[in-house]
């Protein structure tokens, strides 16, 4: 069976393939050894043995520097201090200082890389491959759309620029990509709306939650579940936020006798307004003068009049 290869599409825009990775090594005599054996990133693998593949992704090797991504947060900080070790051991092992730095790039940039990757299209023939090709009719759409910009640069900058973003759309849907239900988005094949549309309707939930602890501020989350369907940990969040928000604006000396200090009692307490009578108010007050934190409520409470 062909050995399996992928592709990848990098910050410059050049696709290029994985064994593209693979280094030629100076022999010390004037020639080549042409070695695929190794990787850059296996060497990198082979002389880190505490940092386990899985958490780790190659994403581009160039100018002597190998670009990696982590999604482990514990070893992105291990190779902070180990780097020139690690480097070090990697240029011995192949005996040729070709390494010169290890960067660590950023989810967005990885995730750039892994959307313009090109998958297998048929699982059941891992050997089929296929690079992304722009045809001559959709080149010359891209140029039409760039013509009338007069800089040769910015042109040419921003015809490179759509070049690249109609590969990774040709990628995503080679990928099994589909329309986000709610806009023109592509999304994987798993999810029906993508991440904006996605956090535009949590941000519509959680302001449900806000107007209905703005009408109801003593409603507890069975309340509101029933009212919204909300989750625990939003209606949580939500009634967090707004106590908070309170308490900081909140001046002893002017609202002790207002509705903002009524609404922080029955945002905590989940008292009724019926409830709330003098007494409550200065047991609530006397409970919660540290979160407060106005000198007013100390002031009071040293003259005996809290």
């Amino acid at each position: 069976m062909k050995k399996k290869d992928i592709s990848y599409t990098f910050r410059t825009g050049k696709t290029r393939r994985l064994s593209d990775l693979f280094i030629t090594i100076p022999d010390g005599s004037g020639g080549y050894s042409f070695t695929k054996a190794y990787s850059i990133f296996k060497v990198f693998m082979s002389v880190t043995t505490y940092a386990p593949e899985k958490y780790l992704r190659p994403v581009d090797f160039k100018d002597g520097i190998l670009y990696i991504y982590s999604n482990n947060s514990v070893w992105s900080d291990t190779l902070k201090y180990e780097k020139f070790n690690i480097i070090k051991r990697i240029n011995d092992k192949l005996k040729n200082n070709i390494l010169k730095d290890i960067k660590l790039v950023t989810k967005s940039e990885y995730q750039a890389a892994s959307a313009a990757r090109v998958i297998n299209i048929d699982k059941d023939k891992p050997e089929v491959n296929q690079d992304i090709i722009i045809d001559k009719s959709e080149k010359e759409g891209l140029e039409k759309e760039c013509r009338q910009i007069a800089d040769d640069e910015l042109r040419n900058s921003l015809l490179s620029l759509r070049e690249s973003h109609l590969k990774m759309i040709k990628a995503k849907k080679i990928a099994g990509y589909h329309k986000c239900s709610q806009c023109d988005s592509l999304v994987e094949k798993d999810k029906k709306i993508c991440f904006s549309c996605q956090r535009k309707k949590r941000e519509k939930n959680l302001k449900k939650i806000r107007d209905f602890l703005d009408a109801m501020p003593w409603a507890i989350y069975k309340d509101a579940y029933n009212a919204l369907g909300c989750s625990s940990d939003d209606f949580n969040s939500q009634n967090q936020a707004m106590i908070k928000s309170l308490m900081s604006d909140f001046d002893a000396k002017r609202d002790i006798n207002s509705i903002k200090l009524d609404t922080i009692m029955m945002l905590i307490k989940k008292i009724e307004p019926q409830e709330i009578n003098d007494e409550i108010k200065r047991k609530f007050l006397i409970e919660y003068r540290y979160d407060f934190n106005d000198s007013y409520i100390f002031e009071m409470m040293k003259n005996k009049k809290l």
